[in-house]
């Protein structure tokens, strides 16, 4: 009798570890600029980032504008996306395609989720594998919806999610009838965009609002970024540093991808092109450099859709993989040990050293 527990239970075991691990490592409680998100409703200016605080103003009000309650409205999304995680990573039959989880969770990127928790990214990620599962299961322009509404919570997802979904749909369906269903948020991202910045005396409006409503400090620089539209803030961002620090992950990255499209040569017609698709869906988010500087967070996105768009391939290719691949598809994650994602707030993450450890606000109340 072989006693030996197989790579299949050893990397499910890792899987709940590495779950733990980056619980430990960036646990955080939501800081002020999320919560103060949490609040913006279609009443203060329009669509742009106002889904969620129109859906749940009511939840808010009931509750008197708890801090907590924004807090646990943000760790139910967070748990959400955990529990997709691993029960994904749980059942899938492939052990390679749980690799690429356990990867994910060991690496900075499993801790920077945690660190992250209260970002609108998180709901954006939960409403794309909620189109994921009924893809094959609805009508494309129903399967569709919760992607194309994500558009409302943060119009990111047009080079996040979306791109993820289009390459998923692109590599199960081919170049089909499927792809029209992507008219929907491709016309929520035109409304986003034609609404642009808030009018005159909007934001100040509705700093008003906050300022009497809700019982602690909130980020004014929060709302005043309404104030700005895609072109004030190609302006307004330097994005030089972040070409700079993108660049590594993107080469990186683009090797892995050109290696798969080089192998691929005697599997199908068109080797180089599913390849190709990947590299722009895991890349995309690097998009948001022209207008946004948390250029961590969006090396962690970056890093979220290449794990997805592995996953994901995997799951299709026809081919076996060997170290080759391996290698190159864990370099990305290698060089966050050279190039750390720095955390917001002044914040670390913890040492494995526990009994040296500077807790950095483990259930610190943000105060800034």
């Amino acid at each position: 009798m072989d006693t030996k527990p197989s790579t299949t239970t050893v990397l499910r075991a890792m899987l709940l570890i590495g779950v733990v691990l980056a619980a430990y490592t960036g646990f955080r409680l939501p800081n002020l600029w999320t919560v103060t998100l949490y609040n913006i409703s279609v009443q203060d200016g329009g669509l742009r980032r106002s889904l969620l605080g129109t859906v749940l103003s009511p939840l808010w009000g009931a509750f008197d504008y708890s801090y907590w309650v924004f807090a646990a409205v943000a760790f139910a999304i967070l748990v959400a996306l955990l529990i997709t995680i691993a029960v994904v990573g749980w059942r899938v039959k492939n052990d390679a395609q749980r690799f690429v989880i356990v990867l994910w969770l060991f690496a900075p990127t499993g801790a920077y989720l945690f660190h992250e928790v209260g970002y609108l990214d998180q709901l954006l990620y939960s409403l794309l594998f909620f189109s994921v599962w009924m893809w094959s299961r609805w009508n494309a322009f129903v399967a569709i919806l919760p992607v194309t509404l994500s558009i409302f919570v943060h119009e990111s997802a047009m080079v996040t999610t979306v791109p993820l979904l289009l390459f998923l749909a692109i590599v199960k369906d081919g170049l089909s009838r499927k792809l029209l269903a992507f008219t929907l948020p491709l016309a929520a991202a035109v409304i986003v965009a034609l609404q642009g910045s808030w009018r005159d005396g909007q934001s100040a409006s509705t700093i008003e609002r906050l300022s009497s409503t809700l019982p602690f400090a909130f980020r004014e620089d929060a709302v005043l970024l309404f104030d700005m539209g895609i072109r004030d803030t190609w302006v307004y961002v330097n994005q030089v540093p972040g070409l700079n620090i993108a660049a590594p992950y993107t080469i990186a990255i683009g090797l892995f991808w050109l290696l798969q499209g080089l192998r691929n040569r005697g599997v199908g017609s068109k080797p180089f092109m599913i390849p190709t698709l990947a590299f722009i869906a895991s890349i995309a988010p690097f998009i948001l450099i022209a207008g946004g500087y948390d250029i961590y967070r969006w090396v962690f996105l970056v890093l979220a859709n290449f794990a997805i768009v592995v996953y994901w391939w995997l799951g299709e290719s026809a081919r076996s993989h060997d170290l080759a691949d391996m290698a190159l598809g864990v370099l990305p994650f290698v060089l966050l040990f050279y190039a750390p994602l720095m955390y917001f707030d002044e914040y670390a993450p913890r040492s494995l050293l526990f009994w040296t450890v500077d807790d950095h606000g483990f259930w610190k109340f943000p105060t800034s």
